[in-house]
């Protein structure tokens, strides 16, 4: 039925589709759990929600075993936090003939919950944990095949900064001081690059113009790599106390981050030396 808004061309808004995710979430993992650990002592459940709330950063209260009580306001990522809380606390407990039952249902369900919600609400559930995820089609266009492309060519020079990039802006929930590093890591991978396609050693300031020539960009790529550069420049060097660096927004730091992938691929595309 995830197809029925399409059917009747009914439009649906990304905080509708999460709420939907969030239901689906609540019914099939969140009461399953409730009602799984309920079967097992009194003294193993109480463990079990106390660690779990522990895990929520919530204060645990003896008798409340059900997830739903360490939940605030029912807020999407209040759920996601709920689910990885679970899994993760699961990893020492109820196993079936060698199996974790709890992170199998986990594991299977979440994916599927993802893609049936009537639009991309923007997560991924990887290795136990839920990791935020941009427009698709940009990620496999401007993130995963030029990171493919310099894999392949073991830039690691490149690879290192681009790739530390991608993981601080994942980590975002956890670590919002994160952003700035986004920016200035994503630039140092550019700078790197250009120093490879140039065969030399000089800051990207000064080698943007010869660098744009020889991946076959235009006047208008100059442009862009000039203000790519004066941006950047705010967050590449260290910030001092009576000077700190600015702090970008999600917004800034992602299309920073999109706009490195994009001439990353104007090189993989256009440069000889490729």
């Amino acid at each position: 039925m995830s197809d029925f808004h399409k059917r009747f061309d009914i439009e649906i808004g990304i905080d509708e589709a999460r709420k939907g995710f969030q239901n689906r979430v609540c019914n099939e993992i969140l009461d399953w759990w409730d009602n799984y650990i309920s079967k097992h002592t009194v003294k193993r459940i109480n463990t079990t929600a106390r660690s779990v709330a522990t895990r929520l950063s919530r204060r645990y209260r003896k008798g409340y075993n059900s997830i739903h009580s360490y939940i605030q306001n029912e807020i999407f990522y209040e759920t996601l936090r709920a689910v990885e809380a679970i899994f993760q606390e699961s990893a020492h407990l109820y196993h079936k003939g060698g199996i974790n039952i709890i992170q199998q249902r986990i594991n299977k369900k979440v994916p599927i919950f993802i893609d049936q919600s009537e639009r991309d609400i923007c997560i991924q559930w990887q290795n136990g944990k839920f990791i935020k995820t941009g427009a698709k089609l940009l990620d496999n266009k401007i993130v995963n095949d030029p990171l493919d492309w310099l894999k392949r060519r073991g830039y690691s020079t490149v690879i290192q900064p681009f790739e530390k990039a991608l993981r601080d802006f994942v980590e975002i929930g956890s670590r919002p001081d994160s952003l700035s590093d986004v920016i200035k890591d994503a630039y140092e991978a550019l700078e790197a690059l250009a120093k490879i396609v140039l065969n030399n050693n000089q800051d990207l300031s000064k080698n943007r113009e010869k660098f744009v020539s020889e991946i076959k960009g235009k006047a208008f790529h100059k442009k862009v790599l000039k203000e790519y550069v004066n941006y950047g420049c705010d967050y590449r060097h260290a910030s001092k106390p009576k000077l700190p660096r600015p702090q970008p927004t999600i917004a800034e730091a992602e299309f920073f981050l999109y706009f490195t992938g994009t001439f990353i691929r104007l090189a993989m595309e256009n440069w000889e030396g490729s």
